[in-house]
């Protein structure tokens, strides 16, 4: 055997189209794979206005011609920076053209600059 073939012994030949389309592929979708990765991680960085959700109000239970929301929960930021979380047992709206909603059991938790948590609690209030 020459020299230059017993040095390249262990390595496979590249001959057939299916050999080279897989030694190709290997390459692409590693390629493909880093990008994805990179996308999902670098994706949230770049939105910049807050995610919200949009409930059609059509397709919200009625109950004999109002709406009721169960355990409706509204998260935020206040204008100091300060995340808050509202929350309530049910939500309830008599029609459609009716703008107040009659919130159940509801209960209020703000986290205070310097760590600590203020709870307020009501059982109903309209908004």
């Amino acid at each position: 055997m020459p020299p230059a073939a017993e040095k390249n012994a262990n390595w496979p030949v590249y001959t057939s189209p299916y050999d080279r389309w897989v030694a190709a592929m290997r390459i692409i979708a590693t390629v493909m794979a880093l990008m994805t990765g990179l996308l999902v991680l670098f994706l949230p960085l770049l939105h910049k206005q807050p995610l919200t959700i949009h409930v059609a109000r059509d397709k919200l239970e009625k109950h004999h011609g109002a709406i009721v929301v169960l355990a409706p929960r509204y998260r935020g930021v206040d204008d100091k920076g300060r995340p808050f979380m509202i929350s309530a047992a049910r939500a309830l709206q008599a029609t459609v053209e009716d703008p107040d909603v009659v919130l159940e059991d509801l209960s209020l938790n703000l986290v205070m600059a310097d760590g600590r948590t203020v709870s307020l609690t009501a059982p109903q209030a309209r908004y």
